[in-house]
């Protein structure tokens, strides 16, 4: 469980919605990031990075472009009880 919903739209993947103290809103994710990398992966695949997301318990880096420029944020994925 990260807190972001993400989207594919127009060629891009992009985060769309951030819930309120969520992991994603805590390590500083906002919504109309684009997602460009979860971990290594810079595939831009909505699939493959909704599956990378989902491993509760991990801290995974991601990239999102935010105003024309990279940002990397560190995100803990939490698992759902």
């Amino acid at each position: 469980y990260t807190g972001m919903s993400i989207y594919y739209i127009d060629g891009k993947v992009m985060i769309m919605e951030v819930q309120k103290g969520s992991p994603a809103q805590q390590s500083g994710v906002q919504e109309g990031d684009e997602l460009y990398a979860v971990g290594t992966n810079f595939s831009h695949s909505i699939q493959v990075y909704k599956n990378l997301l989902q491993a509760a318990g991990n801290r995974i880096q991601i990239v999102v472009m935010r105003d024309g420029r990279p940002i990397m944020i560190n995100l803990k994925v939490k698992k759902i009880s």
